[in-house]
């Protein structure tokens, strides 16, 4: 009678996972190579950690085990061939399941509101407590290619600028999308005061004046009267003041959400003197009064002279003795 024997187990290497490497938890991999040159592979057995084995036909070379804990984790395979002979193998490893978390530092001069007043500098610093970071993604428009991350990335110019931003590490669990705003205004408003006539007639005036900002926007306007202290007046553009006669210098100022501040200064010279050759009446009233009184002084001497000469002639008054024949 003719048999066979087969006393030789069969070989068996584990290829996925590496021993001592990550994997990802959401999916354990377990792939191996096994062979049996005699009576050949009758069936694999995968245990993971201490969970029952799963078995299965000698043909077979790898399984998805499903997901895993975060962790340390040892997966044992057992091949067995035909004759009985079997080999076994195991493969430590550590699952990771967590994504990294990048963090954003913006550098640059903090102004008011969010607002910056200088070029910004935004460095992102990524990290992974597991298998470690394998790359940093940034994209810098709304709806724009993303891009990776290599070095600090500067904004130099004005505007309002979204960065978006994420990291994958090495087993390929990926950061959620985060993003930062970076808002940069390095530009004061523009200010302009409408011009007064030379001289104001009436004390009662309203000082004008235009201004913008392409950046942040108008915050405030403020108003100071000869000197003193300045006013609020929100975002009007007109502010009634009633002045007395004389010289005067208005100050505006404007203000934007940024912390800019541009002011303007103006003169205006107030004469309401009706007897003021630059007041309302240009100086009738001081013509007219000293051409009035010397009018009237003239009316009264005529009235004077026509008495004088109509008293020469006249008989004297009263009864008198006639002279003597």
């Amino acid at each position: 009678m003719a048999f066979a024997v087969d006393n030789t187990p069969p070989t068996l290497t584990i290829t996925l996972p590496v021993a001592g490497g990550y994997v990802a938890s959401r999916v354990l991999s377990v792939a191996w190579y096994t062979a049996d040159s005699f009576s050949g592979i009758e069936t694999i057995a995968i245990q993971l950690d201490a969970q029952s084995p799963v078995i299965l036909p000698g043909t077979a070379i790898g399984i998805s085990l499903g997901p895993a804990a975060d962790g340390p984790h040892t997966v044992l395979i057992r091949s067995t061939d035909r004759a009985g002979n079997f080999r076994s193998a195991s493969v430590s490893f550590t699952a990771d399941g967590t994504a990294p978390s990048t963090t954003a530092a913006i550098a640059g001069t903090q102004g008011q509101a969010g607002w910056f007043t200088s070029p910004v500098q935004v460095t992102l610093a990524a990290s992974d407590s597991g298998a470690g970071v394998a790359s940093v993604s940034v994209r810098l428009v709304e709806s724009g290619p993303w891009q990776a991350y290599t070095a600090p990335i500067t904004f130099s110019n004005d505007g309002i600028f979204h960065i978006a931003y994420n990291a994958t590490d090495q087993v390929g669990n990926a950061e959620l999308t985060q993003s930062v705003v970076v808002r940069i205004d390095q530009t004061a408003p523009m200010l302009t005061i409408n011009p007064f006539p030379a001289t104001m007639n009436r004390a009662d005036i309203a000082v004008s004046w235009n201004g913008s900002d392409s950046g942040s926007g108008i915050a405030t306007y403020e108003i100071s009267v000869d000197g003193g202290g300045f006013s609020g007046v929100g975002k009007a553009t007109t502010y009634s003041l009633t002045l007395s006669d004389g010289e005067h210098g208005i100050r505006v100022r404007a203000s934007d959400v940024a912390g800019h501040t541009t002011e303007q200064s103006i003169r205006v010279r107030i004469d309401t003197n009706a007897f003021s050759f630059s007041g309302p009446y240009g100086g009738a009233p001081a013509i007219a009064l000293p051409l009035g009184i010397a009018a009237i002084a003239a009316i009264l001497l005529g009235k004077r002279g026509r008495r004088g000469r109509s008293g020469k002639g006249s008989p004297p008054k009263g009864g008198g003795a006639g002279p003597p024949t």
